[in-house]
């Protein structure tokens, strides 16, 4: 199996991390700065509303980094990151071309999400069952095409070698 094939799902991971940044984004910025959020009236000073914004993006930020996916694909989650280790040699230029694929397609996923839901002008969301037909939609269609990478990925690893144990340590006396 190539390394173009073996990488696709931290390159998928890459699209989720951003994807789910920017869905982040969008809920903590609508219920932070929409006319018709409780949060809004609750927390009248704008000021107050943007350093919460920024603590939850940040926490948001801290989840993903140190997720499971976040450690396997290194969340890098921005062009310009993907970028950098190209340039200092830490990525095959295309393991960096198949990161930046999936940073866009993220990122441009979760733009339509923000699109398909509108808000009006008293602050109400309209077409958010759309939103979850696609997302339920979206999660079907990651998991038919995850499913045969993990298969594939579990049938190379079953027919590895499996690399002898460590020997125990021996107690010092």
């Amino acid at each position: 199996m190539t390394a173009r094939l073996v990488h696709w799902p931290e390159y998928l991971i890459e699209a989720a991390a951003l994807g789910s940044f920017m869905v982040s984004a969008c809920v903590f910025g609508t219920l932070l700065g929409a006319p018709g959020s409780p949060v809004v009236s609750a927390v009248p000073s704008p000021l107050v509303r943007r350093l919460v914004m920024g603590v939850l993006m940040g926490l948001t930020l801290i989840a993903i980094v140190h997720s499971s996916w976040g450690r396997r694909s290194g969340a890098q989650m921005n062009p310009a990151f993907t970028l950098t280790f190209f340039r200092l040699g830490r990525s095959a230029p295309h393991d960096a071309a198949g990161y930046i694929v999936a940073q866009f397609a993220g990122g441009l996923a979760s733009s339509l999400a923000g699109v398909i839901v509108v808000q009006t002008a008293d602050g109400h969301l309209q077409r958010y069952d759309v939103l979850g037909y696609v997302v339920v939609g979206a999660m079907a269609a990651t998991i038919a095409l995850m499913y045969p990478i993990h298969r594939a990925v579990m049938r190379k690893m079953a027919a590895a070698p499996q690399a002898p144990a460590p020997p125990a340590a021996v107690a010092a006396e």
